[in-house]
């Protein structure tokens, strides 16, 4: 693990320490995530916020920009540029996931827990890639280290006479808990995985079909892939696309 588990539990234990869930709403969100990270990847506050050049990095410590990013890739696109044509430091970019759940329903006046229950959800490889293809031209470029970081959290939901309501609208509070797992990409050869089991060509519909991906996850990630020169794409016999392998030495 390139990050520190019991490090990073402790911080967030810190941050929910003392406070009221309730009194927080609105004021953190995914702004405690991302504090707890800059912490996680610096303990010097110094080396936060850190100017580097035409831009504020998070964390700015020993030749290398850390970003922390809990949203989307796309706003990120000219600053990540800069740092890797206008510099020479290495730029590590982490991006945390909520892997797993737990919704937590609580009557606002009271604070009385209604119902608790584990999200459904499960995050996919595609969205993952769909990010990732926001900053293609980027991640060739070694000096460029992605982290993923599958994180369970707790999500308090607030609101009035909830009791008898599944839905409704309410105020919300996460509070994330621990690191389950990580994943790291840096370079064309740590997407080559994405490929495992594949034909020499095939199609979208195949791919999709055999890594159950769909709409802009399934695209996304096949245009990844032949940004980074892993596929080529050719049109078909029956005029749809086919991709083909490219076996590089």
């Amino acid at each position: 693990m390139m990050f520190d588990r019991e490090k990073f539990a402790k911080l967030c234990a810190e941050e929910s320490a003392g406070e009221s869930c309730a009194d927080s709403i609105g004021l953190y969100k995914e702004k405690r995530l991302h504090r707890i990270l800059k912490l996680l990847s610096c303990e010097n506050m110094s080396a936060h916020e850190v100017k580097v050049g035409n831009y504020v990095a998070d964390v700015f410590e020993k030749g290398r920009i850390t970003e922390i990013q809990t949203g989307s890739f796309y706003p990120l696109r000219e600053k990540l540029a800069y740092y890797l044509c206008e510099t020479d430091y290495a730029v590590r970019l982490v991006h945390p996931v909520i892997a797993e759940k737990r919704i937590v329903r609580i009557e606002r006046e009271s604070g009385e827990v209604i119902r608790s229950r584990r999200s459904p959800k499960r995050v996919e490889m595609g969205e993952i890639m769909r990010e990732i293809y926001w900053i293609s031209e980027l991640v060739k470029n070694e000096r460029l280290e992605i982290v993923v970081l599958y994180i369970s959290a707790d999500e308090y939901r607030y609101s009035e006479a909830v009791r008898y309501r599944r839905s409704g609208k309410y105020d919300s509070e996460l509070l994330p808990r621990e690191i389950l797992s990580e994943e790291r990409f840096c370079g064309v050869e740590s997407y080559k995985f994405l490929l495992d089991g594949t034909p020499e060509r095939f199609s979208a519909k195949e791919y999709g079909a055999r890594k159950k991906l769909r709409g802009r996850e399934l695209y996304s990630t096949l245009n990844l892939l032949t940004a980074l020169g892993l596929l080529e794409r050719e049109k078909g016999t029956n005029k749809a696309y086919e991709y083909r392998r490219v076996n590089k030495t």
